[in-house]
Formats: C-alpha cells, sequence, structure tokens
C-alpha cells in the first residue's frame, strides 16, 4: 500500500511502483529488478535494471543497457548521445565501449515519498523508451510518457 508521506526507500516499495506501470520484470541474484523494454514500431531493445545499492540501500539507480540500435561510427554516437544530454534531463546518456548506456542515480537515504518515487521512475523509463526511439529517427514525443500513465494532470510539458 502506498502512504501519502516520506518513507524509507526499500526494494518492495520499488517493487510496488514497478507493479503500478504493470511492467513484467525479473528479479536478479541481487534482488534487484530487470526490465526488458522493446516498443511496435522500433528495433531497439533496452535492458533497464533497477538497482538498490549502498551500505544500507540508501542509492536508488536506473541502468540501461542498449541492443539492436542502429549502428553509428563511435564519434557519431558520441555526438549523437552528446546532443541527448543538451536537450533531455533523464536519463543520462554515454559511450563506453562504443555502445550507447543510459543511467540516473539519486541517494534516498532520507527517504521519499512514494509518489515521488514514481514519477522519476516513469519519467526515467519513459526516457529510456524516448532515447530508442530518437537514436532510430523516430520522433513519438511524449508517447511513452502516455504508455506509462498520467504523472500529473495538470502540467502541460511531460518532457524528459
Amino acid at each position: 500500500m502506498i502512504l501519502n508521506q516520506v518513507q524509507p526507500f526499500h526494494r518492495s516499495m520499488l517493487q510496488e511502483v514497478l507493479d503500478t506501470f504493470d511492467l513484467h520484470y525479473l528479479v536478479d541474484k541481487d534482488g534487484d529488478f530487470v526490465v526488458l523494454m522493446r516498443q511496435e514500431g522500433l528495433s531497439g531493445l533496452a535492458i533497464v535494471h533497477f538497482v538498490v545499492s549502498g551500505v544500507r540501500g540508501e542509492v536508488f539507480s536506473i541502468m540501461a543497457h542498449l541492443e539492436n540500435l542502429p549502428p553509428f561510427p563511435e564519434q557519431t554516437l558520441l555526438h549523437k548521445v552528446n546532443a541527448w544530454n543538451v536537450k533531455h534531463r533523464w536519463p543520462r546518456a554515454f559511450v563506453k565501449g562504443g555502445r550507447a548506456y543510459l543511467d540516473f542515480h539519486v541517494d534516498l537515504e532520507a527517504g521519499i515519498h512514494p509518489g515521488l518515487l514514481r514519477d522519476m521512475v516513469g519519467r526515467v523509463v519513459a526516457g529510456v523508451g524516448q532515447f530508442v526511439a530518437w537514436m532510430e529517427g523516430k520522433d513519438l514525443g511524449e508517447l511513452f510518457l502516455h504508455l506509462l500513465g498520467s504523472f500529473n494532470p495538470g502540467e502541460e510539458s511531460l518532457e524528459c
């Protein structure tokens, strides 16, 4: 049950948030969640890890490994990733070993309001989908945000 107050962050809270989005996930040996994301009409696949780490489980990370993106020379890939980071806040994109990755990290030692956690997860997951579409030359705009549901009904711009 999601309560209306700041709570200590823990995996079960994250699992509850993932369940509100009806995401199908696997659980790895460390208890972290893994989601495979592929949107109809796109060839890219995002393997998204929702990781709880830190000495007291206070660090929350979302990391995406991307597969089957269009092949770009490394300099072009780096240029595209930098262009993404200039325009978008979440998730951060970077190149490592000639491949594009996405990530988002936050320290939740002081706790978090479950609604805020849901919004963060939703925006980052939507951003992963937007990044894949953008790398394939397709502008799907707010499609991924709408697929994940409304965050703040009164808000006009939901760009990640």
